[in-house]
């Protein structure tokens, strides 16, 4: 049975909206650009760290090089001293947090949109911490692109040539298939009409997609969200976890999405054969479920 999230959601007087994706999507620049719309809350990626405190990792007797560069990494990262400001502790953040608490409209009286971008294998297949009421859209990227700039961001981050297919924690379906998997549970029991946007056609055409997007999810649109202000202020209103505000302080995780004023052009994907071994292993893993997914992709209306 299908949830009538429209009316639930109108009921409460909030319009409540997923962005799920994979890694490197683009789907932070798209989160700050939906911070622009007025009585907005951005709640950004509260899953990841539930995901992580979920977990339980043995530490291997004897490292590799790689995971003893990966653990130091992220000591460094979890640093005490590096000011968070007033985001929220990743340690409190469960599943059934999220859910009941961090996700809940009773929260944010001022608020008429709660806007909930995640990456969708944090999720971790719990589809049962979903809270209701939600409106569901998702976002894709060509595999070329979602794996190089991640085995980019991921070297810069640990200091060292990363190996994708040996990182501890990485979804056995490449994040690809989670993706996928989630966008079926929620067709079968939860929005029957997910919104999916590649966003190689967002950064091609902000003008004719994101008015698309806007009105399937509810969200008000004006062309004042084609353009934004530079800079990271704009994090100061979103409910996001001290984990990745000090990560973005010490090692740039959204460095380009924050230094971002617009949607620029895309480039063509990369030639699959030129691209690192790890990186072709996981585009040919998963081109079958980005052209599965892309086929039910919004497009910009026609224009007059």
């Amino acid at each position: 049975m299908y949830d009538n999230n429209s009316v639930m959601a109108s009921q409460l007087g909030v319009n409540k909206v997923f962005l799920w994706s994979t890694p490197r999507c683009v789907s932070t620049a798209f989160a700050k650009c939906m911070s622009f719309v007025d009585a907005i809350q951005i709640v950004h990626e509260p899953y990841l760290c539930a995901f992580l405190l979920d977990v339980a990792r043995d530490k291997p007797q004897n490292p590799t090089e790689q995971e003893k560069m990966i653990d130091d990494r992220t000591y460094e990262v979890l640093d005490p001293s590096v000011d968070a400001g007033e985001s929220f502790d990743e340690k409190t953040c469960t599943f059934s947090w999220i859910k009941d608490e961090l996700l809940s409209e009773k929260h944010y009286p001022d608020k008429k949109i709660i806007f909930c971008k995640d990456v969708a294998h944090h999720l971790a297949g719990k589809y049962d911490m979903l809270p209701e009421g939600f409106k569901y859209s998702f976002a894709i990227r060509h595999p070329a692109k979602v794996y190089m700039s991640l085995k980019i961001l991921l070297t810069r981050f640990y200091g060292g040539e990363i190996d994708l297919l040996k990182l501890p924690l990485f979804p056995s379906g490449f994040g690809y298939k989670e993706l996928s998997d989630l966008v079926d549970y929620v067709r079968l029991n939860l929005d029957p009409t997910p919104t999916i946007v590649d966003t190689d056609d967002l950064l091609a055409d902000p003008s004719g997609i994101l008015p698309v997007y806007c009105e399937k999810t509810g969200i008000p649109y004006s062309d004042t969200l084609l353009s934004w202000p530079a800079g990271s202020d704009i994090v100061k209103q979103w409910k996001i976890a001290k984990y990745l505000v000090k990560g973005d302080k010490l090692l740039g995780f959204y460095k380009a999405a924050f230094e971002s004023t617009e949607f620029l052009k895309p480039e063509p994907p990369p030639v699959i054969d030129t691209l690192p071994e790890d990186v072709q292993k996981c585009v040919k893993a998963t081109l079958g479920y980005y052209d599965k997914l892309r086929k039910d992709r919004i497009s910009a209306l026609p224009r007059k």
